[in-house]
Parts: C-alpha cells; structure tokens; sequence
C-alpha cells in the first residue's frame, strides 16, 4: 500500500465516523474537527494527483464572484470566513469567539460535503455512511 492510500484511508475512517455522528445528531464540534481532517487530507491527495480539490473550486467560483461583482472584499477574508469554524475549533488561534454563533449543523455539512468531492474526484468507491448521507 502507497502513503497516498494509507492516508486516503485514514481520512475515509475520518468521514465515515463523521459522517455517523452527524446522521445521529451526535456532537457537532467533532464533526467538523473529523470531517475537515479527511477534507484536508483528501483535498491534498487530489492536488496532487493534479486536479483541483472541492475546497480549492470553492475559492475559484468566490474569486470569480468578486470580479463579476467587482465586489472591494478581498478573497482572503471570504476564505478566512469559510474555514473559520474549522480553523478555530483545530488551533484556538482567536480571542473573538464569533465563530461560535454559526449553525455548526451547516458547517459540519458544508464541510462533509466538501469531503464528499474530494473523494469523487479522487474515484473512491463510496462507503455506506457517504451514501446514507448522500441520501437524508
């Protein structure tokens, strides 16, 4: 087995876990904390497989939105906003606590799905839990 598909592995053991907490309303910081792991850990593998991961395509469409819109905010910040959840409840980093009033269900399912795409695009047969959660 390849380090690739070690870590794919690993981070599929990540997502099913997730993926059950979440169908069962279990604990939503675990979620997110399990579920960005594995969409880290796939969205790299994807990179380097040369295609472009769920969460990269995520920053392509907001790039393109700035432009259209010919918006004055900066992609950093949308991006910051988009990972804020995840990348506080990982590090701690900040003292301003606004990240705990998001909808951590909706976040926990932005990331998931995330994760989801990356699995797609990297060719995974999907687990039973990715299915089940496919289908709610």
């Amino acid at each position: 087995m390849t380090i690739s598909e070690i870590k794919a592995q690993i981070a599929l053991q990540h997502l099913n876990l997730a993926i059950r907490q979440h169908l069962a309303g279990k604990d939503c910081y675990s979620v997110i904390h399990l579920a960005g792991a594995a969409e880290e850990i796939l969205g790299e593998l994807v990179r380097k497989s040369g295609d472009v991961s769920s969460f990269q395509r995520v920053k392509n469409q907001l790039n393109s939105w700035l432009k259209i819109t010919q918006s004055k905010t900066s992609i950093s910040s949308l991006i910051k906003q988009c990972t804020l959840v995840r990348n506080e409840m990982k590090h701690f980093n900040s003292d301003d606590m606004i990240w705990v009033e998001k909808d951590m269900r909706e976040e926990a399912e932005r990331i998931i799905d995330r994760a989801i795409g990356n699995i797609n695009l990297l060719r995974i047969p999907c687990s039973h839990e990715t299915l089940e959660y496919l289908k709610r």
